[in-house]
């Protein structure tokens, strides 16, 4: 029961942490939107990739629960916020070079599509994560770098990206 209670408690502080991350979203879009360019939106993607390391080398590092779980949260909630300044990116990129007849199919589109992707994700991760139940560190280290690279990879394809909206 003990347990129940700290995991029940635990669990509130995640939701409240994603909570405010959506209200600082809210925030940050109307504050920042003009700012990202496509020139430099590959950082935004290498960030979230980045923010999976600090919690990884704590699960390595750090024998506390408390300090490994407040990591945790706290990767999620920056992650959501760079994923946040990315979305507002990619929205209005797709909107930019979508002809005004199409954007109803495209935008359905566009969302029907991550939406079905998500959860292949949360079903690799869920079989990752039963498979290798005692390496979660390297598991969020190694998605990190994998997603920070991604990023840095990317740079060239955002870089023409905006090239081609300006054009």
């Amino acid at each position: 029961m003990c347990s129940n209670i700290l995991f029940h408690r635990n669990f509130s502080l995640l939701i409240a942490g994603q909570a405010s991350s959506l209200l600082g979203n809210g925030i940050l879009a109307a504050l920042g939107a003009s700012r990202i360019k496509g020139s430099n939106v590959y950082l935004i993607v290498a960030v979230m990739g980045f923010f999976l390391i600090p919690p990884g080398i704590l699960f390595l590092l750090s024998g506390n629960p408390y300090i490994r779980y407040g990591a945790l949260v706290l990767s999620f909630v920056l992650i959501q916020l760079a994923a946040c300044g990315f979305s507002i990116f990619a929205s209005s990129f797709i909107q930019s070079m979508t002809p005004g007849n199409m954007m109803g199919k495209v935008s359905s589109y566009t969302s029907s599509l991550t939406q079905c992707i998500q959860p292949l994700g949360q079903i690799l991760y869920g079989f990752l994560f039963d498979c290798f139940t005692k390496e979660t560190a390297w598991i969020l280290i190694i998605t990190g770098i994998l997603l920070g690279g991604f990023g840095f990879t990317a740079k060239e394809f955002f870089g023409n990206a905006e090239k081609f909206t300006e054009n």
